[in-house]
């Protein structure tokens, strides 16, 4: 997740991490990817660029786990 507040500074993070990436020979699938969105939701969370939520069918799903 790169967040930026700008556009511009978006494109400068994402082309140092692509560098980097690169460096150390690294390959990411990028079917996979999402660039320049306004909001997402990655890992059981909601981001949309004011802040962090998680989703509540995945607290329902921990919260229904059988206890032994």
């Amino acid at each position: 997740l790169l967040g930026t507040k700008t556009q511009e500074q978006h494109y400068e993070r994402l082309s140092q991490f692509v560098k980097r990436l690169k460096d150390n020979d690294i390959v990411i699938n990028l079917d996979k990817c999402q660039f320049g969105v306004q909001e997402l939701i990655c890992c059981g969370h909601h981001f949309d660029g004011n802040e962090i939520q998680h989703q509540p069918h995945n607290a329902e799903a921990i919260l229904c786990l059988p206890r032994s």
